[in-house]
């Protein structure tokens, strides 16, 4: 999963043929139709690939065995983790999903994005970066909120 349609489609252009593509920028029939390819590509237990954006990461009901998530917020790299193993069957065979975070080689565009991505970087170099433990997720998003811009009030009362 990455984090914009440019890069996944960037990306999916380099991936093998067979590779599945999805992306918000396709129209809900087409959307549909590659999630029913990919549900019957995992049914089968055949070999797949897919290149995403983040449509994938909320309301999607996928379980890969792996997934591989381009650095974001945390917030997005626990919703990718979520379409690992997400029904547990990996649990039954005494082993776990597998969900590798990779440092693209173009930045997260300005924006939130950045500033997610920023704050999770931030909180990585500390060491103390759980994505399991509650307190550490409230800790990203009260870091993550502080970087957000305000409507300039404070910054007029600074004033």
């Amino acid at each position: 999963m990455v984090n914009t349609r440019r890069d996944c489609y960037d990306l999916f252009r380099r991936m093998p043929e067979g590779t599945l593509h999805l992306s918000a920028l396709m129209c809900g029939e087409h959307r549909s139709r590659v999630i029913a390819r990919i549900k019957e590509h995992l049914a089968a237990k055949e070999p797949l690939r897919v290149v995403s954006t983040q449509v994938v990461e909320a309301g999607v009901d996928i379980d890969f065995p792996v997934v591989f998530r381009a650095l974001a917020g945390l917030d997005s790299i626990v919703q990718a983790a979520g379409r690992c193993n997400r029904e547990g069957r990996l649990n039954a065979a005494g082993r776990l999903g597998d969900v590798q975070v990779f440092v693209p080689p173009k930045p997260a565009p300005r924006g939130m994005l950045l500033k997610a991505k920023d704050t999770t970087r931030a909180l990585m170099a500390t060491g103390d970066l759980d994505p399991e433990d509650p307190q550490k997720l409230r800790r990203y998003f009260k870091h993550f909120y502080s970087r957000l811009n305000d409507t300039g009030r404070t910054f007029m009362e600074l004033l």
